[in-house]
Order: structure tokens, then C-alpha cells, then sequence
């Protein structure tokens, strides 16, 4: 018997048995840590990654390549509960942000004109004030917060690749914008010119019947702009600015060697660059089909806006369901897609109310078929404790 099915005969035995335990309090007050940590991309998965022999599908390239990694950390939290319907807490939070996402008709040689690649980069960190209060039948979370903007990295990237009358015209034009809380020019002067900023986490949820409330969520709505003042700017471009024809002789070595014509230019200078992080919106809905918490079905639709993207309007969606046996052990799973990736994954809770564990770990990529294949992985642990 191979260990998943001790695993899943153990489950079979013993979770029946926490729907007639007592269900375990909500605690008044707790403090504990939590982080995640994702990786993701749409090309390799990991195991072709780390193995000694990689062999690559250029076919795959005619969808681009994309990759995304992240880290978000909190090193202290702290909640109090009333129990009489309202609570407020307190917590800090750095998170690191990373993309890069080549055009598919850049990486493939086809004909286009100034179509956009993605690479940018933020690292933030953060603290605030959670605050939740009942007002009527409407259940209201506000979490305000204060972060600052250590490091930025925004990128305008362009490819063109035109054939005409006139020849062929061919090449990458690129600016990179580097930010940081500290001058770049001399990284030992001790001179920070960030400013923080303010955004706002609204939650709204309303009973719509019996068994199912309905939820609406803001996260990062802007209120002031954090900002970073030194940068360093890369750009150039990749190709000449000439027309050249492929068919005439020389036409070829001409074409080479443009791809060998680099023209970089790099600046420094102290200018204010406005950051904000990326907001969304999600509604959804929380149905109880059994009548009670043991099992629920959750929905999610929304939209995200992040400016890290060439095109930084995207939607989101989801559906994730679990299993809660009296506070004690919840199982949760889902299939979303968010921040531009498909994510499927499961999350474990247990819960002996002084002390509380959550572990979830998912399968990712920004392609829907390959989220299931190991093409990226999220992680993600959690420890309460209090009483």
C-alpha cells in the first residue's frame, strides 16, 4: 500500500468523527506569522527545469514566454476580537514582485509593428490597521495601509518587424526605468528619498438568503501614491534603424548583423516616479448547500489593474469550495485565475484554537493546460497562536 492511500484511509476514519466534536471558539485574540512563496511560467515545467537534459519545443514559443515570481511576508500580525461583532488588528507585510513576459511574435520572427513585452519588478513593504464591524446584516472589514516602495523596475518594450516595398525593417526599442529608496549612482551614500503611500482594503458582505451571503472586495484602492525619486535609465535599441532586403545580396549579413547593433544609453538622474500597487475588485458569492458551514461553494469574479503591464487591465475569476468540520480541520480547493495565471490548489487548516496551522500549496502557469503539468508551484504557511 503506497502512502497516498494510508493517507486517504486515514482521512476516512478520522474526519467523520469531526463533525460531532465541539466546535472549536473563535479566538479573541491571536498574533502569528504567514508567507507565500510563487513561481510560474509558461515553458518549462519544473522538473525539465532541474533536470540534467532539457529538451525545448520551439513550437511553444509561438505563444510567447512568460514568467512570473513572488513573495509576500508577514513577519507579525495581531487580531482582537470582541466577540460582540467588531475586532481590529495590526500588521506588517514586504512583498516582492517579478515579471517578464516576451511578445510570441518577437521570440517567432513574425511581422509586427511596436507590439509590447512585459518585464517589471516591485518590492514593497508595508503596515496597517484591520478593522471589522456589523452594521445591520452587512459584515464590513476596512484595512487601511501605509507602504513604501523600496525598489521599482517599469519597462516600455517594443518590437517591430515590417516587410515593404522599401525592404525590411527590424528592431527592439527598450527603456528601463531602475528605482530605488537609495541613490544608484553611489549606493553607500546614506540618502533615502522615498515617500510612502496610502491605499485601502474595503470588504462588504451581505446575506442574500439563507445559505448564501454575497461579498464585494477593493483591494489596494489608491488614496496617495508612494514615491522614489532616484533612477537609472537604461535604453537603446536592438537592430538598425536602416530598411534592408533580405532578398539581395548581402541582404542576409545585413539583417545578421543587425541583430548584433546595440545602442545603449544609460542615465541616472532624481525625478519622482508616482507607485501604486496593483488594485483589484472581486465579488462573490458563499453558498452553504447542506443548510451549514461543514460544506461551501465560493465563486469569485473580479478585475485586476497593475501597471507593471504593458496592458495592466486584466479579469479574474474562480471556483473554490471546502470541507469545515467544526473550526477544527478545513479542507479547501480550488481552480482560479488570478494575476494572470491559472492556479489549482488545495489548503489544509488545523485549528486547536490556541494554536492554528494553515498550509496550501498549488500548481500554476499562465498557460490553463500546463497549471496542471508542474509548469510553476505556489506555496504557503501560516501559524496562529492565542486564545
Amino acid at each position: 500500500m503506497n502512502k497516498v492511500s494510508v493517507f486517504l484511509l486515514i482521512c476516512l476514519f478520522i474526519i467523520p468523527h469531526f463533525s460531532y466534536a465541539e466546535e472549536i471558539q473563535t479566538r479573541t485574540y491571536e498574533f502569528g506569522v504567514h508567507g507565500n512563496f510563487i513561481f510560474s511560467n509558461n515553458f518549462l515545467s519544473v522538473s525539465e527545469i532541474f533536470s540534467r537534459t532539457v529538451a525545448l519545443d520551439v513550437d511553444n514559443l509561438s505563444k510567447g514566454f512568460k514568467f512570473n515570481l513572488g513573495i509576500n511576508y508577514s513577519p507579525f500580525f495581531f487580531n482582537y476580537n470582541s466577540q460582540k461583532g467588531w475586532g481590529f488588528g495590526l500588521f506588517t507585510n514586504v512583498e516582492a514582485i517579478g515579471i517578464l513576459g516576451f511578445n510570441n511574435n518577437m521570440l517567432s520572427f513574425n511581422e509586427a509593428e511596436n507590439e509590447k513585452s512585459d518585464l517589471g519588478g516591485a518590492l514593497f513593504a508595508s503596515i496597517g490597521i484591520d478593522s471589522f464591524f456589523n452594521y445591520q446584516n452587512f459584515k464590513i472589514k476596512i484595512r487601511p495601509s501605509m507602504y513604501y516602495t523600496l525598489a521599482y523596475l517599469n519597462t516600455d518594450i517594443s518590437y517591430t518587424f515590417l516587410n515593404s516595398s522599401d525592404g525590411t525593417k527590424f528592431g527592439i526599442n527598450y527603456d528601463m526605468y531602475v528605482y530605488a529608496i537609495f541613490p544608484i549612482v553611489n549606493i553607500h551614500e546614506n540618502k533615502f528619498s522615498g515617500k510612502p503611500g496610502i491605499d485601502l482594503n474595503i470588504g462588504v458582505e451581505y446575506p442574500l438568503l439563507k445559505d448564501i451571503d454575497a461579498g464585494l472586495n477593493f483591494i489596494n484602492i489608491p488614496i496617495i501614491a508612494s514615491k522614489l525619486e532616484n533612477y537609472r535609465l537604461l535604453n537603446g535599441r536592438v537592430g538598425g534603424e536602416d530598411t534592408f532586403n533580405i532578398l539581395e545580396d548581402g541582404g542576409m549579413n545585413d539583417f545578421i548583423n543587425s541583430l548584433g547593433t546595440y545602442n545603449d544609453i544609460v542615465t541616472y538622474g532624481a525625478e519622482y516616479e508616482k507607485i501604486r500597487r496593483p488594485f483589484k475588485m472581486h465579488t462573490y458569492v458563499n453558498w452553504r448547500p447542506l443548510g451549514k458551514d461543514l460544506f461551501f461553494v465560493r465563486p469569485v469574479l473580479g478585475f485586476c489593474h497593475n501597471k507593471l503591464y504593458s496592458k495592466s487591465f486584466s479579469l479574474e475569476a474562480g471556483i473554490n469550495t471546502g470541507l469545515n468540520f467544526s473550526n477544527l480541520f478545513i479542507v479547501t480547493a480550488g481552480i482560479n485565475y488570478s494575476d494572470r495565471m491559472w492556479i489549482n490548489g488545495i489548503g489544509f487548516t488545523i485549528n486547536t484554537r490556541a494554536v492554528e496551522i494553515n498550509i496550501g500549496a498549488d500548481m500554476r502557469s499562465q498557460d490553463f493546460l500546463k497549471s496542471w503539468t508542474g509548469n510553476g508551484i505556489g506555496l504557503d504557511i501560516g501559524f496562529k497562536f492565542g486564545w
